[in-house]
């Protein structure tokens, strides 16, 4: 394994891997062998579909970041999965359903201690690491006031913008204690929309005022807090860019979160395979977009040949000087 991570000696066809994150099928770990190898990724993400029992799950783990070890890159993999507690929980052949986040906020204020967050996201991401997984993405920073909202919900600890960020930010540290990276999403805020990425490109019609004080909060008081990763939301606001959703966005990527909020750390898309994307610019184009608008890693997460396209376009947009 490499013992330092400059990026200055390696080849753009390995940089062009390392800025993506994919997912493959089963549980079998041969079937990332192409993804680790032939294009060179810097993480997997695992559903469902690729998660058994803990000695399973830790298996295939090291399984994977021994084929990274010898890599063209020779890097360790990003290790992710999407395990917020409640609904969204990939992993869960023995191993506790833990609470959602609105479950763990009721729990809170009942209890009067909000450090119970920070216990459950530390014990939570004690189970990852025994799985060899490194990175989670959670928790949710969206403030969930929109009743209509079909994909958020109980994910959200609440509609209160404050409570939010506070707990937030008790996950997120809960998560890095364990040794786990957490990933806050879905900047600049999904709760407010009132229809799921998954299937359409969702409007936030906020104005700029609004957004500052309902949706920037939660991830202001988190990136206060040393958040080490943020995720994008596939959503548009006119407020804030006419044109472009988020993940596509340099108005709202580079100059609104990175120079006027100051995040440092590191930026994912939410999958491009989401329709959101798929049926507006394409995946492809999408992913070098997000790059472009200054996300470090996209997420390709279920189509194989889409993945080896999005790799040759980054690497062609690395070659001709478009990144």
């Amino acid at each position: 394994m490499r013992s330092e991570f400059s990026t200055g000696g390696l080849p753009l066809s390995v940089k062009a891997g390392q800025v993506m994150m994919c997912g493959f099928m089963g549980k079998d770990p041969a079937a990332a062998k192409a993804l680790i190898h032939d294009i060179g990724v810097g993480g997997i993400i695992y559903f469902s579909r690729n998660l058994g029992s803990e000695a399973e799950v830790r298996t295939l783990s090291a399984s994977l970041q021994s084929d990274a070890e010898s890599s063209p890159s020779g890097w360790p993999l990003l290790l992710a999965t999407d395990q917020e507690g409640g609904p969204v929980s990939r992993h869960t052949k023995g191993t506790p359903r833990w609470p959602s986040a609105m479950a763990l906020a009721a729990a809170s204020t009942g209890l009067g201690d909000p450090d119970v967050v920070r216990r459950v996201y530390f014990a939570l991401g004690r189970e990852l690491v025994a799985c060899g997984i490194n990175t989670n993405f959670a928790p949710v920073l969206d403030v969930n006031d929109n009743p209509r909202n079909p994909v958020i919900g109980v994910r959200s600890f609440g509609d209160d913008p404050r409570r939010v960020g506070q707990l937030g930010a008790m996950a997120a540290k809960g998560l890095a204690e364990a040794g786990v990276l957490a990933v806050g999403k879905h900047f600049p805020g999904h709760g407010n929309a009132g229809e799921d990425s998954h299937a359409v490109l969702p409007v936030v019609s906020r104005t700029a005022e609004v957004l500052e004080q309902v949706e920037l909060a939660p991830f202001r008081t988190a990136i206060k807090e040393g958040i080490g990763a943020l995720m994008t939301a596939h959503v548009l606001y006119p407020a804030l860019d006419t044109a472009r959703p988020a993940t596509l966005s340099g108005a709202i990527i580079n100059d609104l979160l990175r120079h006027r909020l100051g995040f440092r750390g590191l930026l994912f898309t939410d999958c491009m395979e989401m329709s959101a994307i798929a049926k507006g610019v394409g995946t492809v184009e999408g992913a070098v977009q997000a790059l472009k608008a200054g996300a470090d890693m996209v997420l390709v997460s279920h189509s194989e040949g889409v993945q080896v396209a999005t790799y040759k376009a980054i690497l062609n947009a690395a070659q001709s000087g478009g990144l």
